[in-house]
Formats: C-alpha cells, sequence, structure tokens
C-alpha cells in the first residue's frame, strides 16, 4: 500500500503527519495516518509502468459517453472501402451489452453490437511529460477490451466472416482509474483477411 515512503506524497501530507506526531493525541493520529494512506493510495511514481488483466469496471463504463462524430483510419495502402467520417450514437442493453451505430455523410449506416468482456486489460505509464504536482505524474492509460462482435449494414458489406472487436480508451490519470481519465478512443474491427480501424473522443461521463 503507498504510504508516507512513496516519492510521489506531496508535501502537504508530510507536513500533515509531523505535526500529528508532536501536538495531536494517538487516536487523531490514527485517524489522519488512515486518511494519508487513502489520499496516497492513488498517488504515481516517476517511471512508473504497467500493464495486467483484472475484472472489468462495467460501473465505469457504463458512465462513458461517446461524441458523435468519428473517424477512419486510413493507412497508405486503403482503397477506400469505407466513409472517411462518420455520426456515432453509442445505446446500451443490460450493462454489458454494447451497440455502435455508424452513419457515413450518404446516409448509409451500419452498426457493431458486443458483449463487454468479463476481464480488461489495464495500461499506465508514465510518459515523463507532466509535472509532479505533489501527486505523481500523470500516466498515460488505456483500457483495452476485446471479443466477439456482430456487424451489420454497411460493415458486413466488407467485414467477412466472424468478427471480433477491439477498443482502446485512451486518457491521462493517476493511480485510481475512473471514466474521467478518459479523452478518446480506438476501435479495431477484424474479419476474415481484413481489418478497419476507427477513432473520436469521448464527452464528459454522467
Amino acid at each position: 500500500m503507498r504510504m508516507f515512503s512513496r516519492r510521489g506524497i506531496s508535501c502537504a501530507l508530510i507536513l500533515l503527519a509531523l505535526a500529528t506526531i508532536l501536538i495531536w493525541p494517538p487516536k487523531v493520529r490514527l485517524n489522519t495516518r488512515a486518511f494519508a494512506t487513502a489520499v496516497c493510495a492513488c498517488c504515481t511514481d516517476e517511471g512508473e509502468w504497467y500493464q495486467s488483466t483484472g475484472r472489468t469496471d462495467f460501473f465505469q463504463l457504463e458512465r462513458v459517453r461517446f461524441a458523435p462524430a468519428a473517424k477512419t483510419y486510413e493507412p497508405p495502402s486503403s482503397d477506400g472501402e469505407l466513409a472517411s467520417n462518420y455520426v456515432l450514437s453509442h445505446t446500451r442493453a443490460g450493462q454489458r451489452r454494447w451497440q455502435l451505430r455508424f452513419r457515413d455523410e450518404q446516409g448509409k449506416t451500419a452498426t457493431l453490437s458486443f458483449a463487454l468482456p468479463a476481464n480488461t486489460v489495464s495500461f499506465g505509464a508514465d510518459m515523463h511529460d507532466d509535472s509532479d504536482g505533489g501527486l505523481g505524474p500523470l500516466l498515460y492509460k488505456e483500457w483495452r477490451l476485446s471479443g466477439p462482435a456482430q456487424v451489420t449494414g454497411d460493415f458486413r458489406r466488407v467485414l467477412k466472416g466472424a468478427t471480433r472487436f477491439h477498443l482502446i480508451l485512451q486518457g491521462r490519470g493517476r493511480g485510481c482509474t475512473e471514466a474521467e481519465d478518459f479523452k478518446h478512443w480506438t476501435l479495431k474491427l477484424s474479419g476474415a483477411g481484413n481489418s478497419f480501424t476507427f477513432y473520436g473522443s469521448l464527452n464528459k461521463p454522467e
């Protein structure tokens, strides 16, 4: 557990701890120590890096809101099979079932449906471009979700066979991860011998 020995702990917490030792009664000292421990559970360290797989945080994902603009990533070898820009809408069926609906400038539509997986890959890294701020650097973060998907409409035209989705939420934050940390998303759809990538931004969580 991250406590007073962490490099990222703020000077304010150190001073508070010293003041507690010197002038406050033992019972109050215990409460202050617990407070400092809770705050520093979200601290980060310079050079921190992690990648782990854990249970999906369905509560935080339920708060995620997609902005209505989506773009298609087109590598140099792309032959323009899909539109470059889409209007995106997002609906849910229960806690785990998501549907993303894409509509291009010509009015063609496509839908992607999938169930959120039970486990999510979490990634975080110090990019060495942020001041400490007393609680450690802001990490670059990703939540990576993947699994089988169902596509309809224009996507079915270009994606043959079984389809898989890889959705990556991207942002910055410290040790405690919430929906507010994520500002952008990338989505890769893979079919038999073909794949397409989309990207966009996220609105403020609800």
